[in-house]
C-alpha cells in the first residue's frame, strides 16, 4: 500500500503542470495539490516505518488506559 501511494503521488506531481496554467483557482488549487500530496505520502511512510519497527507497538503499551483522566 505504501508503494502504491507513491506511486500516486508522483503521477500527481507528474500529471499536474502542463503548461496550459494561468494566474487563478486553477493555478491555486495545483500549488496546494502539492503539499497535501507531500504531508500524505510523509505520513503513511511514517506510520510504516513505525509499524516495521515497532516503535508504534512500545508507544501504546505505555500509555496510561485507566478512564479516571478522562473525565
Amino acid at each position: 500500500m505504501l508503494l502504491v501511494t507513491w506511486l500516486d503521488a508522483f503521477r500527481q506531481w507528474a500529471i499536474l503542470y502542463d503548461g496550459t496554467e494561468s494566474r487563478g483557482a486553477d493555478l491555486f488549487a495545483k500549488l496546494c495539490l502539492v503539499p497535501s500530496t507531500l504531508f500524505f505520502v510523509i505520513c503513511h511512510t511514517a506510520y510504516y516505518v513505525a509499524c516495521h519497527s515497532g516503535s508504534l507497538d512500545r508507544v501504546f503499551l505505555r500509555v496510561d488506559r485507566s478512564t479516571k483522566d478522562l473525565t
